[in-house]
């Protein structure tokens, strides 16, 4: 019986769709080079498809909007400052990233 209980908790709640690929998503080989580098290092603090926030604010949208959540305009010179730099609670990615992996993911950004 516990077992049967088990595994009801385990897979009986669970309707996660399966994760959309770079190719289902349109993605060249530098956005999903850049989408790579995101799952790794923003993931887990911003969501890129969803509006809801995790640590961060989502991204969804963020370079099709005028302005950041933080009201600085959304701009890719403001938006990769942010990441070389950190701002209020996000660290520096510029001793973590590459300037090349930091385009990469401006690239990805550009399609959520």
């Amino acid at each position: 019986m516990f077992v049967i209980n088990l595994v009801t908790i385990t897979f009986g709640g669970c309707h996660a769709e399966p994760r959309t690929t770079d190719v289902e998503l349109g993605l060249s080989p530098i956005e999903a080079r850049g989408r790579h580098i995101f799952d790794r290092q923003c993931g887990g603090c911003h969501e890129p498809y969803s509006s809801r926030s995790l640590k961060g604010p989502s991204l969804h949208g963020v370079l099709k909007r005028s302005y950041l959540k933080n009201g600085m305009p959304a701009t890719d010179e403001r938006v990769h400052e942010i990441i070389v730099y950190g701002r209020a609670k996000m660290p520096a990615y510029n001793r973590t990233l590459t300037p090349e992996q930091v385009d990469e993911v401006m690239a990805y950004l550009h399609t959520l």
